[in-house]
């Protein structure tokens, strides 16, 4: 057979194209491949797994986090990085329906060279979901920054997915630099679907809150984030839910630090409002080097110049004949 295969284009330009066939939208669909990336620590393998029970419990499950289940069937999880005694620990928190996961603990595996076992368990399984925990462990000595090596791994995965039309979820660690996934572009070009799972370090909630945010969707505009929380309650149960976003604190802007300051130095010669709220009984005069060397800025520095413009129209100071700048409003003549 051919390894070329001419596409009809007169028949997908007579038909319109189906829909996106999503398990969970906005980041499963059959015949995609998803990767999800993060730091250690921030959740990942939880995340996978509650979504893994959502998909086998769709029946009475309507969503995760907000996101709808829109497709049930059996799942096939294949772990590399948690032992039996946590994977015991988080199927009994989350509530794994029975019958409905195939829990696969990986020793030895390697995907550069043990694809087809696992293309043999997929078929056996035949799930709607694959989950693969992580690229890092189940291709051991991979060079992550070898575009090469990189797609020698995961191009017959993602081909399994397509091929099978399964849903297919890759756990990956992020990048400390950029924040999404580690290594090659190679990693990133070749999935459909890719997400980070993190934490902002200044969150209060930080030990319980993360972002899920898209880096890339080729099937559907990307998503908006959205945030998450993932804690065991009193009882022991595992709960992922929607979360109110985190809003850092934002720093005073520099141009209003600026006008500010300028502010108090007007205020504290005139009866203009300010800080100190003295009036001398000679007005004072600034140019604008004055004015830039008072908050100690270059004279040539457009953020004092906009400062003090605004100044000017709140109707603290005035131009005079000599070009220079006084206390108040200008007089009516």
């Amino acid at each position: 057979q051919s390894p070329l295969r001419v596409l009809d284009v007169e028949e997908m330009l007579s038909t319109p194209p189906p829909p996106v066939p999503w398990v969970v939208p906005p980041i499963l669909a059959r015949g995609c491949a998803t990767m999800l990336a993060g730091r250690e620590g921030r959740g990942k393998s939880m995340f996978a797994l509650a979504t893994a029970a959502a998909v086998g419990a769709v029946d009475h499950v309507l969503d995760i986090a907000g996101m709808p289940v829109g497709l049930s069937g059996h799942v096939l999880y294949v772990d590399a990085e948690n032992g039996e005694h946590e994977v015991h620990r988080r199927v009994h928190g989350l509530s794994v329906e029975a019958g409905t996961l195939t829990y696969v603990e990986a020793n030895g595996f390697d995907l550069k060279s043990h694809v087809g076992e696992l293309e043999q368990l997929v078929r056996q399984c035949t799930p709607k979901l694959l989950v693969l925990d992580s690229l890092r462990s189940l291709a051991p000595g991979l060079d992550e920054n070898d575009s090469q090596q990189a797609e020698a791994a995961l191009r017959p995965v993602v081909r399994l997915t397509q091929q099978l039309r399964i849903a297919t979820l890759i756990l990956h660690h992020a990048s400390r630099q950029s924040g999404e996934y580690r290594g090659s572009t190679a990693i990133g070009a070749a999935v459909e679907l890719g997400f980070t799972l993190s934490r902002h370090e200044d969150d209060p909630m930080g030990a319980t809150r993360r972002k899920l945010a898209c880096w890339k969707s080729r099937p559907a505009a990307e998503p908006e984030p959205r945030w998450l929380t993932i804690k065991p309650d009193i009882s022991g149960d595992i709960l992922l839910m929607e979360a109110a976003p985190f809003e850092p604190e934002r720093p005073t802007p520099v141009r209003d630090g600026l006008e500010e300051a300028l502010r108090e130095l007007v205020g504290g010669c005139t009866g203009v409002p300010g800080h100190r709220g003295s009036t001398p009984s000679t007005p004072p005069c600034w140019t604008f080097a004055d004015f830039a060397r008072h908050v100690g800025r270059d004279p040539k520095d457009r953020t004092v110049r906009q400062a003090v413009k605004r100044l000017e129209e709140a109707g603290l100071i005035h131009r005079n004949g000599d070009g220079r700048w006084q206390p108040g409003p200008e007089d009516d003549e």
